[in-house]
């Protein structure tokens, strides 16, 4: 990486950081009992070390939100992140990964 950090800045996006490191973020909506395939703003061209999702405050409902999140097909040219929703109600959940 030169010796200043670049990125993609926005509700989704990512951000390359020295030592390799990217961070990448964004939020999706998932159904009820469903999941939502999450592709990357760029591949990581090494490995996800930490994928990572939580449910965004919702507002219109007391219903507790789950979520179960998995890294799948990981390849240099594309990398997704499956956020499935396990609880009775719609929800955005927001989503953070660290790689290389």
């Amino acid at each position: 990486f030169p010796s200043h950090d670049i990125g993609s800045f926005g509700s989704s996006g990512y951000q390359k950081i020295h030592g390799g490191f990217i961070l990448q973020w964004g939020a999706v909506a998932v159904t009820t009992g469903s999941y939502a395939d999450v592709t990357y703003p760029i591949a990581f061209p090494t490995n996800v070390i930490m994928p990572y999702a939580t449910p965004q405050i919702q507002t219109s409902s007391a219903t507790p939100i789950c979520a179960a999140v998995d890294a799948v097909s990981v390849t240099n040219s594309s990398t997704t992140l499956r956020i499935h929703n396990r609880s009775s109600v719609t929800a955005t959940f927001g989503w953070l990964s660290i790689g290389k």
